[in-house]
């Protein structure tokens, strides 16, 4: 898996703790948080997926409230939409869509990390083709 981290000109959180779960849906965090920061660690990790098709900002600021409250630190990994077998290669403007959305959002931490699509590597998950070059021009835009 390729990451990507962005960070928006903020100071750096440190944290020791090295445990996370990658979550299915906002409301796991409800679980997982005894699990992640069990044994006396704090500040551990959550990675979950917003789609182009969740961008309920409600939803997320909970999200976001509920990492602040327990906290853990998101890493946030953007898709876009189911097509068929594949998901649908990002255009220009679902990147800008996503990249707003995720800025009017009130983060829990001063770094934030996000994962930019997934597995450019692997053509379900880019559009149906392996496309290296076009991932890359939509990444550093």
């Amino acid at each position: 898996m390729l990451f990507f981290w962005l960070i928006f000109n903020k100071p750096i959180l440190a944290s020791d703790n090295i445990f996370g779960l990658h979550l299915t849906q906002p409301q796991d965090i409800e679980t997982a948080k005894d699990i992640i920061n069990s044994n006396g660690g704090d500040w551990g990790w959550v990675t979950i997926v917003i789609r182009l098709d969740q961008l309920n900002h409600q939803t997320w600021q909970d999200f976001f409230d509920n990492c602040r409250k327990y906290h853990l630190i998101p890493i946030i990994r953007l898709a876009t939409i189911g097509d068929g077998d594949n998901w649908k290669t990002p255009l220009p403007s679902d990147i800008d869509n996503l990249a707003n959305f995720l800025n009017s959002l009130n983060w829990p931490t001063t770094q934030q990390h996000i994962i930019l699509f997934n597995e450019i590597n692997h053509a379900q998950e880019w559009g149906g083709e392996i496309d290296i070059k076009n991932y890359v021009e939509s990444s550093v835009r």
